[in-house]
């Protein structure tokens, strides 16, 4: 859907950021106001939060959805899923409605991002990957797509390990696929730190290291698009989750 803006008459993409937390709260509880504030402030924007519950009380990020635009989405996972990065935010992506689709991992603040988005999209833009350069920093999901792109590709791969080199993968699809990828670096500031051992801690392989997943993550990407497999997820059926959505109440 395009939103026009009177003032130059130039066509705004819809935006979907989408977010997926599993144990995080407090991290999530950090970027939510700051983050809210500004979907409030943009029309054409929405916020999908996808949040692992394993089936316990829902959190006070739940009750604070009412003083929120109704342009915040949360998504509760109900069922006991053990975390795979691919899967939830693929179902983050699903609920999204946007034109342009933006993953935004639960340790990030959204900053600037919807100008840059703006900015790019609006001069015929299809994928900007807005990470720092920083390697490790927290920032290089951030990835912005448009959403026939998107599902074009497929998603994230879902036949990858529970994490690691999923964002790197998706963006090699792309470009394979001839679609040029745009960089726009962001501040290093707009991620909390966080450690490697912290991500993985909810994997079904307990006691494996990130690094692992990544590297092997890394060489089934490289297989993949070295024989043109550039769609992924291709004759799966992984099946939805039980889940509740809830929309912030303030129109």
């Amino acid at each position: 859907m395009l939103i026009f803006d009177d003032a130059f008459s130039v066509p705004v993409n819809k935006i979907s950021f989408c977010t997926t937390c599993c144990f995080r709260e407090k991290q999530l509880q950090r970027v939510l106001l700051r983050n809210a504030e500004i979907v409030a402030r943009n029309s054409h924007v929405e916020w999908i939060i996808v949040h692992y519950l394993s089936g316990e009380i829902e959190p006070s990020i739940f009750e604070s959805l009412k003083f929120f635009s109704n342009r915040v989405v949360y998504v509760g996972i109900l069922d006991k899923l053990d975390w795979h990065v691919s899967f939830a935010k693929n179902l983050a992506h699903k609920v999204g409605v946007g034109d342009i689709l933006v993953n935004i991992d639960c340790d990030n603040f959204i900053d600037d991002s919807v100008t840059v988005i703006d900015h790019f999209f609006s001069r015929g833009c299809r994928a900007l990957h807005m990470w720092s350069g920083i390697g490790r920093d927290g920032t290089c999901g951030r990835i912005a797509l448009k959403s026939d792109l998107f599902f074009a590709l497929g998603g994230y791969d879902e036949s990858f390990l529970p994490m690691g080199y999923q964002d790197l993968d998706l963006l090699a699809r792309a470009r394979a696929m001839n679609v040029p990828v745009l960089w726009s670096p962001c501040k290093p500031q707009v991620a909390i730190k966080n450690t490697k051992r912290q991500s993985v801690e909810h994997c079904a392989s307990q006691g494996v290291v990130w690094e692992s997943y990544d590297n092997a993550n890394r060489l089934r990407s490289m297989e993949n698009t070295g024989n043109g497999r550039l769609r992924a997820n291709v004759g799966r059926n992984g099946g939805m989750p039980n889940f509740r959505i809830v929309r912030g109440s303030i129109e």
